[in-house]
């Protein structure tokens, strides 16, 4: 059984030109339960967790909700290097108000996706995961989600078979929650490199260029993010990271926020630089 609780304030700028800042606290506290029977042969996972999304400005109230999350993941590893995945997972997703008119909506749903798929290794330097399924939004009000969900991906490890030399090459389709016509669905083509340069150095290096639309709505958005980032481990308990973002949206279109009647532009360029350190105990 493990435990987590994590609080992040952020203060950033919007993905478009406002006259206030995009100030949101998040807390998330969640239980996992596991068990994991014959040697690891079958491996279950319930996870619940409780999400609370609060805008720090009165502009934004509208878009604040709490969260209900819970999702049971099953394993069952029949051969030596091959796993049957079977996972269901729902959401309830409640908004302090509920907003069905103007470019930006807020409904309550209750997202469910049920998936399942193989995970494993052909050979020694060849692995595959391909799972699929089903995903229902199940809106209040206006347009609903029902959309194919699948995620397939092929890893190559390289170098010495001992290190975490990988690349990996992977598609993904599904939907997600939005303030715009409720909800998006999105297709995205994703690609990754990891190095290990010593025992104790890593980089890696990953991108992925996601293409979502707007039920019932003209929106259109290609969103391209692309990371970077290196490791040190200083001591067996100590390590150091530090990383590079770069994250864009490449569409022209324009969203009229009626709470403070605005027209922004929703096109944007992000660089986020990142630098972390871990204690091991």
């Amino acid at each position: 059984m493990t435990f987590k609780e994590r609080f992040n304030r952020t203060n950033e700028a919007p993905n478009s030109p406002t006259a206030f800042p995009f100030n949101r606290d998040i807390n998330s506290l969640g239980v996992t339960f596991g068990l994991h029977p014959g040697d690891q042969v079958f491996q279950h996972y319930l996870t619940y967790d409780w999400v609370l999304y609060h805008h720090e400005n009165a502009e934004l109230s509208n878009l604040d909700r709490t969260i209900h999350h819970a999702t049971l993941a099953n394993n069952w590893k029949f051969l030596p290097r091959t796993a049957l995945v079977l996972t269901a997972d729902i959401q309830l997703i409640q908004y302090d108000t509920t907003v069905t008119s103007g470019s930006l909506s807020t409904a309550n749903s209750m997202p469910l996706r049920l998936t399942g798929g193989l995970s494993g290794s052909i050979t020694n330097r060849i692995a595959v995961s391909l799972t699929g399924g089903w995903g229902w939004g199940f809106y209040d009000a206006g347009p609903t989600a029902s959309n194919a969900l699948v995620d397939g991906k092929v890893s190559w490890r390289f170098g010495s078979l001992s290190s975490a030399n990988t690349l990996f090459l992977g598609y993904a389709q599904g939907f997600g929650d939005a303030s715009i016509s409720n909800y998006y669905t999105f297709y995205k083509p994703y690609a990754g490199y990891t190095q290990s340069f010593t025992d104790r150095m890593n980089f890696k290096l990953d991108g992925s260029l996601q293409l979502r639309s707007y039920p019932g709505s003209a929106f259109n958005d290609s969103l391209l993010q692309i990371s970077a980032g290196t490791g040190f481990k200083i001591t067996k308990w100590w390590s150091l990271d530090a990383g590079y973002t770069f994250a864009s949206n490449f569409t022209d279109d324009t969203v009229q926020i009626t709470t403070v009647g605005d027209e922004s532009l929703r096109a944007y360029m992000r660089h986020l630089v990142s630098l972390s350190t871990t204690i091991h105990y």
